[in-house]
């Protein structure tokens, strides 16, 4: 058995108790009245939801026009070159 030592430092959060703890920080953040003691403690990381920002907004990078309209990029693939046809492709897969 594993000796109970090993595991006395590990702090462990519910996931209860973590959605209530970024419901207090969201109101407290913001108040420069209030301050927060021993912040090394607090697991800061945990803060922001990841799932709220994992949002990427794809249509700053490329418009829309641009990927699905008359004048999209379409590349073609290249089979480089010990392939000359799709035939000498699936033939290679094949063997």
């Amino acid at each position: 058995a594993p000796d109970r030592r090993w595991f006395g430092n590990t702090r462990v959060v519910g996931a209860k108790a973590l959605e209530d703890f970024r419901d207090e920080m969201k109101t407290h953040v913001h108040d420069p009245y209030t301050v927060l003691m021993k912040a090394k403690k607090l697991p800061m990381g945990l803060l922001s939801d990841p799932y709220k920002r994992a949002t990427a907004n794809l249509l700053t990078t490329e418009s829309f026009e641009s990927t699905f309209g008359k004048k999209a990029n379409r590349k073609r693939p290249r089979l480089g070159a010990a392939f000359s046809s799709i035939e000498a492709l699936s033939q290679h897969t094949k063997s």
